[in-house]
């Protein structure tokens, strides 16, 4: 996924104006059902033993640069709370 967002990052700052406009809109839907999804598939990788949370860092800083620091940083927190509730019941 990150791969899809640093390319449409890279899009649009194409000289090309057809290419941009294309670029823009298709970063407004990307941005709208990544939103949704990131949280989970984040969970899941840190789940995984073989990667943990060092490919969640990694993808996050390159989609969200300075910002994937505190966005780790919320999964986290998540993951936290799921594992207090699930230890609770």
């Amino acid at each position: 996924m990150w791969k899809i967002q640093a390319r449409l990052k890279d899009e649009l700052n194409n000289p090309n104006h057809f290419i941009r406009s294309m670029a823009s809109k298709m970063q407004l839907k990307f941005d709208k059902y990544w939103k949704d999804c990131n949280e989970i598939l984040a969970i899941g990788v840190i789940l995984d033993p073989r990667y943990k949370t060092k490919v969640v860092e990694f993808a996050f800083s390159k989609i969200y640069g300075d910002e994937g620091k505190y966005k780790v940083a919320i999964i986290r927190d998540k993951l936290q709370l799921l594992f207090e509730t699930y230890s609770h019941e």
